[in-house]
Order: C-alpha cells, then sequence, then structure tokens
C-alpha cells in the first residue's frame, strides 16, 4: 500500500471516529428526558404553556422518546391551562417526523462509520498495512478534526446563533414547518431558542472531553510502550 493511500485512509478513518464521536455526544443530550425538564425548570416554561408541574415531565419524556425510538408516537394529552387537550397540534408533529428523520441518518451513518472503523483496523492489523503508532495518528486526525468543529461552531453560536439557526433549517427542512408561533405553539414554547444555544454548549463540551481523553490515553500508551 502506497503512503498517500495509507495517510488518506487514516484521515478519513480519524474523520469517521471524530463524527461518531460527534453523534453519539448529541444523543446523549437529545435522549436525556432529565436534561429537557431541567431546562423547562430554568426557563419556566409550565408559565408559558400552561403545562403542570407532572405534565412538563410527561412532555419532556414523550419528547426524548419520540426522538430515540422508530415507532414512538408524538400523541400526548395533557392538562393545559386546565383543560385537558393534545399538547402537539398537527404541524408541530410533522415538523418532528422530519426531526426524527434526521436524527435516524445521523445514527445510521454513526453505525456505519464505527463499522467501517472497525473492519479497517482489523484488516489493517491482520494484513499489517496498519501499525501502531497509525492508530495514534488516527485519534489525533480526530482531535484536530474536533478541534475544528469546536471552534468553528463555538464561534458561530457566540457570534449570531439565531442567523445561522435559521440557515440550518432552511438547509436541512424542505419546508416551513419549523416556523412555530411562541403564542400558541407549544414545541416552541418548550424548546425556546436559548434551549438550543444552551444544549449545543453541552453537546460541545462532551464531544471535546471524550476525543481529548481517548487521544491522550492513546498517546500515553504509545509513548509508555515505545520509551520504557
Amino acid at each position: 500500500m502506497s503512503k498517500t493511500i495509507k495517510t488518506i485512509g487514516m484521515i478519513i478513518i480519524g474523520i469517521l471516529l471524530s463524527i461518531s464521536i460527534l453523534v453519539f455526544s448529541v444523543d446523549h443530550y437529545t435522549f436525556s428526558s432529565n436534561y429537557y425538564v431541567n431546562k423547562f425548570v430554568e426557563f419556566s416554561v409550565k408559565d408559558l404553556s400552561g403545562l403542570t408541574d407532572d405534565g412538563i415531565v410527561k412532555a419532556a419524556d414523550k419528547l426524548t422518546k419520540y426522538l430515540k425510538y422508530k415507532n414512538e408516537s408524538l400523541d400526548l394529552k395533557l392538562n393545559i391551562s386546565g383543560k385537558i387537550r393534545e399538547v402537539f397540534n398537527e404541524k408541530e408533529k410533522s415538523h418532528m417526523v422530519d426531526v426524527k428523520n434526521i436524527f435516524r441518518n445521523l445514527n445510521k451513518f454513526k453505525d456505519v462509520s464505527i463499522g467501517i472503523i472497525f473492519l479497517y483496523l482489523v484488516l489493517g492489523l491482520k494484513y499489517d498495512f496498519l501499525r501502531k503508532k497509525d492508530i495514534k495518528n488516527i485519534f489525533i486526525v480526530s482531535f484536530i478534526f474536533m478541534l475544528t468543529i469546536f471552534i468553528g461552531l463555538f464561534i458561530l453560536v457566540n457570534i449570531d446563533f439565531t442567523k445561522y439557526f435559521i440557515k440550518f433549517h432552511q438547509m436541512f427542512f424542505s419546508n416551513k414547518l419549523w416556523i412555530l408561533d411562541p403564542s400558541k405553539d407549544v414545541l416552541i414554547q418548550l424548546l425556546p431558542e436559548q434551549f438550543f444555544i444552551d444544549i449545543t454548549v453541552k453537546i460541545l463540551e462532551l464531544y471535546g472531553i471524550i476525543t481529548t481523553t481517548l487521544t491522550a490515553l492513546v498517546y500515553l500508551i504509545y509513548r509508555h510502550k515505545f520509551t520504557s
């Protein structure tokens, strides 16, 4: 195997590894009902939405399960301002179908990426075209890619989150179902813009911690093994 092809292969694997860690970090917070409940309390969404304390817990549980599980429904009737009614209207449910598809595609990509990484490592070690130092370099590539994503998103969040949040929706949604009315749509009352700012920061933190820790461990193991 030529050095150029080998280098390109390691770069691709390093990027796939980094993206897999990023998707894992996204899932960790997106599927955490406890995180949602804590943010609902912090933003006092109970007062805005008319939901009860028990209602915001059930709404958080419903949203996270809907996004996580294939066959989960978003149908939910709760006490809102003293009346039992459906929490989410048809427009909100239709938008969440699109959102769910994005998460499903992200996780399919992650699963395929992990499979490719595993196969690459197994074949590389078996047929001796992948040295142990190359594994270290793969993690270094992953770390550099993480830094690029981390810095880029951090800048966007701090410069003008609203602008790029809108661009994100325009890019990934072919309809305008994501344009909701805060005065009547419960979904946006539960998930205001600040929710997405905060969850983005938490995702980046976890992404950075995992990538840095793994890279440091691999580097230390490699250094100890070849200097002792």
